[in-house]
């Protein structure tokens, strides 16, 4: 989890960027209605691709 970005473990991010000498991305979150959230850095370990056979889910954001 990311609270301090109103992320939550399981969010789905685009990647914008890949840093391979560090194995990170740079990772954009964004609601449905286009609002980024983060633009977030992460370690391959704090990633993973999305799977053919699973199904995007919304979820409202908490307001901090």
């Amino acid at each position: 989890d990311q609270p301090e970005h109103r992320l939550r473990t399981g969010d789905t991010g685009t990647v914008v960027s890949t840093h391979p000498t560090t194995r990170a991305y740079t990772v954009e979150f964004m609601t449905l209605g286009g609002e980024t959230l983060a633009l977030l850095t992460l370690p391959e370990s704090e990633t993973r691709p999305v799977a053919a056979d699973e199904i995007a889910q919304a979820r409202p954001l908490v307001v901090a």
